[in-house]
């Protein structure tokens, strides 16, 4: 089968952890709120992610084509040469948390926190899912719209490659590529002995699933 579709994924989220994250003191009067919505979201977030197998047709010097899909991608192409295939992979934590009416969180703060952190659980159980299934632990992943020559708008390409993520998922896609639910994602899943990470090229500083520091020396070298 080269299409496998993951619904309702463990959320394993920790208030302890979420507050760290925020800098909320466990005796703060919002550290009680913090838990509150955390056992919410444990009971309402309907994670998911739908991986497809796929072929590497073509590598050249600045693209890629992958399942018939051409990408313009020097990165890409570094990292898929010699591969035979990879993963396409789309990821969200849903949106049953963002509209629940039962978390009181009127700037939106807490939930996009929650909803963060049940998608950088959603990431960790896909990649510990394609280890364990399929063998090998050298596996790495990148996103569009986090490197500057794998713009956002290859989600349109990269979701209809992968199929019926509105229908499984319920995602859909803005004008310019960005995916709804908010906390959502996609990429390639590939095999890689270098130890590549997307986070060590990707310059959004603060973002919270940041896996590495940002390597602004190998950055100028590939992308100036």
């Amino acid at each position: 089968m080269d299409r496998i579709v993951l619904k309702n994924m463990a959320t394993k989220l920790k208030t302890e952890d979420l507050a760290k994250r925020m800098h909320i003191h466990k005796d703060s009067d919002f550290y009680d709120e913090l838990e509150e919505a955390v056992e919410i979201a444990g009971r309402i977030a309907r994670p998911g992610a739908i991986l497809k197998w796929v072929d590497v047709n073509e590598v050249g010097e600045d693209y890629a084509v992958v399942d018939g899909v051409k990408f313009e991608s020097k990165v890409m192409a570094n990292n898929l040469r010699g591969l035979k295939k990879v993963f396409f992979f789309v990821a969200t934590a849903g949106g049953e948390v963002q509209d629940s009416r039962e978390i009181d969180d009127e700037t939106g703060v807490l939930k996009d926190m929650i909803t963060s952190s049940i998608l950088m659980h959603t990431y960790g159980a896909l990649m510990s899912y394609v280890t364990e299934t399929f063998g090998g632990h050298n596996v790495a992943f990148m996103n569009p719209g986090s490197l500057p020559d794998w713009d956002i708008s290859n989600n349109f390409a990269l979701l209809e490659a992968i199929g019926g993520v509105g229908e499984e998922l319920g995602i859909t896609l803005s004008p310019a590529g960005y995916m709804k639910p908010f906390q959502s994602g996609s990429g390639i899943i590939f095999t890689n002995e270098s130890g590549y990470t997307n986070c060590s090229l990707c310059k959004n500083l603060d973002c919270v699933g940041r896996r590495a520091a940002f390597d602004e020396e190998e950055y100028n070298k590939i992308f100036n």
